[in-house]
């Protein structure tokens, strides 16, 4: 439900409410969902914070217009579940917290065995190898390394690298997930990774590892490693929802 003493923008409440009712089967494939009048009616809202909550469903995929119609729910892929799981942009923005991501470096890398072992691969092949950093409010919060097999990275090459790449493999590269491995692990930074996230050596970050793997498919197509800062709040002190 919308709550106003929430710092949470009022437009992303209503987007992650109409988001969880198609996604627990309130509205199946296809159905009308209440239009934006019905919408601000029932909340209380303005037009433009109801227009902006549409606005970004739609670019995610979740729903589509139909000129002179109405607002639909798109047919959704089962891998979509998974976005919220994976993504870190996910998380932050419902917070309503925007992201930001640099490219530091992006190659392609012929692995090695300790690191094919790493990454739960038998067959070696190329990979693309990225690493990124993921800012909040101009703080870095997280050092990103991505392995992706290049037959998927093909499929990508064409997109905007600066966001969510969990969303990107599932809506753009139209990837069906199966599997999806995990671990988390506390752990003092390297001084390289302490130097980067502007941290003492003494902090501890978090380390999640994560393995993805492909409908049908028995070797991940994706392995990423995220160092993250320990203490999320303390790098966002300052921001003002909008």
């Amino acid at each position: 439900m919308i709550d106003r003493n929430n710092p949470i923008p009022l437009y992303l409440q209503l987007k992650e409410y109409i988001r969880e009712l198609i996604f627990t089967g309130k509205y199946a494939d296809d159905d009308q969902i209440p239009t934006e009048l019905e919408w601000m009616e029932r909340f209380d809202l303005g037009r433009a914070t109801v227009r902006s909550a549409l606005l970004e469903l739609e670019r995610e995929g979740i729903i589509y217009k139909r000129r002179g119609i109405g607002t639909f729910v798109s047919r959704k892929k089962s891998s979509s579940a998974f976005i919220p799981l994976i993504s870190l942009t996910y998380p932050l923005k419902a917070m309503g917290l925007e992201t930001e991501s640099s490219i530091i470096e992006s190659k392609l890398i012929f692995p090695k065995e300790d690191l094919l072992n790493e990454m739960h691969c038998t067959i070696p092949s190329d990979k693309r190898y990225m690493q990124r950093i993921r800012s909040v409010n101009k703080h870095r919060i997280a050092i990103e390394h991505t392995y992706l097999s290049t037959e998927v990275f093909d499929k990508l090459k064409d997109s905007d690298l600066s966001g969510s790449l969990a969303a990107l493999l599932i809506e753009q590269a139209d990837i069906e997930l199966e599997k999806i491995d995990q671990t988390i692990v506390t752990r003092m930074p390297t001084p390289k990774e302490a130097e980067c996230l502007h941290l003492s050596v003494s902090q501890n970050v978090l380390e999640l590892t994560r393995w993805i793997y492909e409908k049908g498919k028995t070797e991940p197509f994706s392995y990423v490693k995220f160092i993250m800062v320990g203490s999320l709040p303390n790098v966002v002190v300052g921001y003002k929802s909008k």
